[in-house]
């Protein structure tokens, strides 16, 4: 009996065993299976995914605008000596240029740091002031900011100085790197050129009106190092900064003639669509080659075909809301139907449908701004003429004038005693005529009192 039940004891437990070893092979070739399910898919993605980036390159090219023809506008370079000692010059105003990473280049005192801080808003404050009045701003400056630009007046003369005689600052770029490269301060230069601006409005004020236009010149020369870069940020801020220069020229009393040309001598239009082709190709670089866990090698490699799909998706997104962008598109503009349209046609992707929004903001901004750079330039035009004839370069007018820019709009001129009021309208299908005060002031030009 002790031996019999030992035997089926043993043989119970052997069974138990036999079963467990059963569960335990087909759970491990179940995780097998898994896996080789899960490198099937692996490979399959990665192979698609390359697929899909030669055929979305294609696509590119197919709008007149291939990958490498873009990157190829763009070369590595290095902070050129003209943006170093800028940035030197720069310090003593209180205004850091040397871009985020570079210590070892110029030190700022933080006196001066405070010093500026104490009038940065009010430069914003009065710039905004000078883009959208609908005439001529002659209110005074506040004591603080004119203390602060009469204390600094040799420091803005050699800024100027520099501006007007050396060569464009460039500073560091290399796209090769994607997410990794080098930018340059964009805050500073933002602060520098507004306070270029306002100490234009100051000079004119004060009766130089020579200085003040130097003042806008290196104005100007500064926001050109913003727009021929190729991000995004860098061709808003460079269309953002030459609507407040264009402002200040409206409100400058006589400048040269070759004023109306230099404000209409960048289209940005184009520029931004290059920037937004540089900002698809580097998510696909990030994508493709780059490290977006911080090192997790594991989750870059299961996600990679994933990600790599999300940039396709992405670049697509770009590139169709691209071809559907009206060349009439400004900033009053309701996006709204084509927005739709344009999402019906792109994959399901979180990062697809974040992008496409973001192109149709930016370039109504752009638009709004070049036909503020168009008023400016008409205003100009129109200033001189009347300066030269008299009111009857007014009266010989007509009603209405093409715009130079947007084949939608016009410049409807109103004569009314010695003051001419430009004002821009646009014609939409199903609108009909709209004015777009909205989207830039109207402004009005007063004849000189001796004319």
């Amino acid at each position: 009996m002790k031996v019999g039940f030992t035997e089926g004891r043993w043989s119970i437990k052997g069974r138990l065993v036999r079963l467990i070893g059963r569960v335990f092979l087909t759970f491990a070739c179940v995780i097998v299976f898994i896996l080789l399910c899960g490198v099937g898919w692996w490979i399959s993605a990665n192979i698609s995914s390359q697929r899909e980036e030669a055929s979305l390159k294609q696509r590119w090219a197919e709008i007149g605008r291939p990958f490498e023809e873009i990157l190829g506008r763009f070369p590595p370079r290095v902070a050129n000596e003209s943006a170093r000692r800028l940035e030197e010059l720069a310090a003593p105003l209180g205004i850091q240029l040397t871009p985020r990473g570079v210590d070892d280049r110029v030190t700022t005192e933080q006196s001066s740091i405070d010093s500026f801080d104490g009038i940065k808003d009010m430069v914003q404050e009065h710039c905004s002031r000078i883009a959208g009045a609908d005439h001529v701003l002659e209110e005074n400056l506040s004591a603080d900011l004119e203390s602060f630009l009469t204390s600094n007046t040799d420091a803005l003369d050699s800024v100027v100085q520099h501006l007007l005689n050396e060569e464009t600052p460039m500073w560091e770029q290399d796209v090769r790197l994607a997410e990794s490269a080098p930018s340059p301060n964009f805050l500073g230069q933002i602060y520098l050129t507004r306070l270029l601006v306002v100490r234009s409005s100051l000079l004119v004020r004060q009766g130089h009106p020579a200085e003040a236009e130097e003042a806008l010149e290196a104005a100007w020369n500064l926001q050109r190092a913003a727009a021929q870069r190729p991000e995004t940020i860098s061709q808003l801020i460079g269309v953002a900064e030459a609507r407040f220069i264009a402002g200040g020229v409206r409100n400058h009393p006589k400048l040269t003639a070759e004023w109306s040309d230099r404000l209409l001598e960048h289209d940005y239009r184009e520029s931004i669509l290059d920037a937004f082709h540089f900002e698809a190709w580097t998510f696909c670089e990030i994508t493709h080659d780059g490290d977006p866990f911080g090192g997790n090698a594991l989750v870059r490699v299961i996600s990679k075909p994933y990600l790599r799909n999300q940039a396709v998706l992405n670049a697509e997104a770009i590139r169709s809301a691209i071809e559907s962008l009206p060349g009439t598109a400004l900033a009053g503009y309701d996006p709204g139907e084509a927005y739709a349209v344009a999402l019906e046609n792109i994959p399901e992707g979180i990062v697809a449908r974040i992008a496409l929004p973001d192109v149709w903001s930016f370039w109504n901004r752009v638009c709004r701004s070049m036909l503020d750079l168009e008023l400016s330039a008409t205003a100009l035009e129109l200033r001189r003429a009347a300066a030269s004839e008299g009111l009857s370069a007014w009266t010989q007018l007509p009603a209405e004038q093409a715009s130079r820019l947007f084949p939608s709009v016009t410049w409807r001129f109103t004569l009314a005693g010695r003051s001419l009021r430009i004002e821009p309208v646009q014609e939409l299908p199903a609108m009909g005529s709209v004015s777009l005060e909205n989207m830039c002031e109207a402004f009005v030009l007063e004849l000189p009192i001796d004319r």
